[in-house]
């Protein structure tokens, strides 16, 4: 018959030395323990292992039982709270347990919940713990040991024991992934938009769950990041000073706030939240910013033109380096007299261009084609006439004249431009009939310089993957413009 002798069924945390008894454990040997180097690539990435010596707590009373360990010059170390201890990781991060060796050793288990590979392992270690399952993120997943051993003549056998806990924090607030999955409010959102207030404002209420109770205890090392958005003030609320998070049961939460719409159109989109425990990244999200598309508060010089104009405006290629930025107007075109390049709300709205080969145009797509169409009419005046930065004159002496610099037609084409030959006439290898604004063989019917136009830009559409407007091609529906 096998007597147990009697021993602590709580955790120990009994700080004294782990070799200080003899029978307690067999020194283990530091120089194996060892890092890793966290790789990028194809294959899934090996994180870093965090070696941990955990002494046999079991088959000996609690008094000599050893602390839990954490092997020289390795990190995370375990902290205690209440009595229990915990390892504060990163989801898919690995952890390598081993035990101290007590003398009379005849087998020893360990039980590793959420972790892998799966299933009991054997022997003291060390054995490397994958934490990559998702029912562990945002979890207390416990660590025990099972030990049998000599005492004496005697023979010990200890039940399951729990000797730690792995937590994994985990983001409520952003969460998911915001192309995929995304949300615009409550618990899991992962899109955020500026307001239309001037100056604008954008509110991140960021949210983790710390499972195992132990959130208030340790909210003084924790701090949540968030990456800048441009030119924005970037400010944390009063409660959360730097990032400090206030703590609630399992929850942390911070409410940062970010003041002014940024310069820059590449300032919005994807981002990342970060929460840090005593310096070292345990958890991080995805979440995107948008702005709103039809609000006028951006900080830009054109007082109450929309913000789509403002952001869109620097994504489209000029044409020419000299060519002007729009100004919102009450129609879309090119003004000679005044050098100027106006677009409408159309500009943004659903249209199907002559030749075009994109369908029906709309958002930012639509913006595109508008203000590439009008930069064309800006490039023809400068080619055709503004060469001498006399252009008005030069184009009112050209009308109705005959001879390669007239202008016959009025259709603002020189005749050298549509009458390829000089013969005087529409034969072949000229583009355009110099005795007619609207050229017979026209498919669109349009006037000459608007049908070439057309024809030049046929296939102009917006860059999707830079549309952050609210709504927008990137906002909710991926590829809906008004969404």
């Amino acid at each position: 018959m096998l007597q147990k002798p009697q021993h602590d069924t709580q955790e120990s945390t009994n700080l004294v030395s782990p070799f200080a008894h003899a029978e307690a454990a067999v020194e283990p040997k530091l120089g194996t323990a060892r890092k890793i180097k966290i790789r990028f690539g194809p294959i899934r990435p090996v994180m870093p292992i965090f070696l941990i010596a955990v002494l046999a707590l079991s088959a000996m009373p609690a008094a000599l039982a050893g602390t839990f360990q954490l092997i020289s010059n390795t990190n995370p170390a375990p902290v205690v709270i209440n009595d229990k201890r915990y390892v504060i990781i990163k989801k898919d991060e690995q952890v390598s347990f081993k035990v101290a060796k007590p003398e009379g050793l005849i087998s020893l288990k360990w039980s590793f919940t959420n972790a892998s590979p799966s299933g009991q392992k054997s022997g003291e270690g060390p054995h490397q713990m994958t934490y990559d399952m998702e029912a562990g993120w945002g979890n207390e997943n416990s660590v025990q040991i099972e030990v049998k051993r000599k005492v004496g003549d005697q023979n010990c056998n200890t039940p399951f024991k729990r000797v730690a806990a792995v937590v994994i924090p985990k983001f409520v607030t952003p969460a998911g992934d915001p192309v995929a999955s995304p949300k615009n409010s409550g618990d899991g959102q992962n899109e955020f938009t500026f307001n239309t207030a001037s100056p604008g404002e954008l509110t991140i209420n960021l949210k983790a769950t710390i499972a195992g109770g132990i959130a208030t205890n340790i909210v003084n090392d924790l701090k949540f990041e968030v990456d800048a958005v441009g030119t924005s003030t970037l400010e944390w609320d009063t409660a959360n000073p730097d990032g400090k998070p206030t703590a609630s049961g399992n929850t942390i939460t911070a409410v940062v706030k970010f003041k002014n719409l940024p310069d820059s159109n590449s300032a919005f989109g994807k981002k990342k939240a970060r929460l840090k425990f005593k310096g070292r990244l345990v958890a991080e999200a995805d979440y995107e910013v948008f702005f709103p598309r039809d609000a006028t508060n951006h900080p830009g010089s054109q007082t109450g033109s929309p913000n789509w104009l403002f952001y869109y405006t620097k994504l489209v290629p000029k044409l020419l380096a000299s060519s002007p930025d729009p100004v919102h107007g009450s129609q879309s075109q090119y003004d000679p007299n005044t050098n100027t390049i106006a677009l409408d709300n159309g500009a943004i709205q659903p249209y199907n261009p002559h030749f075009g080969t994109n369908g029906e145009l709309k958002g930012i797509d639509t913006f595109y084609w508008a203000y590439t169409h009008e930069m064309q009419h800006y490039k023809d005046w400068h080619d055709f006439w503004d060469v001498d930065n006399q252009g008005i004159t030069k184009w009112q002496n050209a009308h109705g004249q005959i001879g390669p610099n007239g202008n016959k037609d009025g259709d603002d084409f020189p005749n050298s431009f549509e009458d390829v030959n000089g013969n005087g006439v529409f034969d072949a290898g000229d583009p355009y009939d110099l005795d007619a604004v609207t050229t017979s063989t026209n498919a669109t019917g349009l006037a000459d310089n608007e049908d070439r136009n057309c024809q030049l830009h046929k296939s102009v559409k917006g860059d999707h993957s830079k549309d952050w407007a609210d709504p927008g091609m990137q906002h909710k529906t991926n590829g809906k413009y008004d969404d």
